[in-house]
């Protein structure tokens, strides 16, 4: 909405914002929230993971809705403003009484979609839980004091990320 308004400087803002948010990767803003949450411990350990993924879907989908919206209220005819705003509406009440209401239906078709990136996306939230694989793997060798090669961390790691990743069909298909 604020791409939407008639003051340059919340234009100008809004548009630095949601260009932003589109322009980033929704892993990098998962990665990144992670590592913000686990520095500060804003949450729980066992919650960083969950809040860092909802942070970036949270971001990145709500600056492409947020385009969608200004792009279907763009779509309409000028008269539809024009209307409003000969009846007397100011032009904020003709932009929700009027000019949302009729994009609304125009750009429910590219919403539908989105939910489905939002769905499809929000399975990069895995990838989040790989770095503490990595510790853990790391610290698990180091236990053992299986350090005196470097790579035996990381067999362990590929073992247990494999062993993961494979557990995962299993469990959904009810075998």
């Amino acid at each position: 909405m604020g791409r939407l308004s008639p003051i340059a400087p919340v234009r100008w803002v809004s548009s630095v914002i949601v260009e932003f948010f589109r322009a980033v990767p929704v892993l990098i803003m998962m990665i990144f929230a992670f590592g913000v949450y686990a520095q500060n411990q804003v949450f729980s350990s066992e919650n960083n993971p969950l809040a860092a993924v909802v942070t970036g879907l949270m971001l990145y989908n709500g600056a492409v809705v947020a385009e969608l919206v200004r792009s279907g209220v763009h779509s309409l005819p000028k008269g539809q403003a024009e209307a409003g705003l000969s009846i007397g509406l100011t032009p904020g009440q003709t932009l929700r009484s009027i000019q949302l209401p009729q994009a609304l239906t125009a750009l429910l078709p590219a919403l539908i979609g989105q939910l489905v990136v939002v769905l499809k996306d929000s399975a990069l939230g895995y990838q989040i839980t790989y770095l503490e694989l990595l510790l853990w793997s790391k610290t698990l060798g180091s236990a053992y004091a299986n350090t005196s090669r470097p790579t035996s961390w990381l067999r362990c790691c590929s073992s247990l990320s494999t062993t993961r990743s494979q557990s995962w069909p299993g469990m959904w298909s009810g075998d």
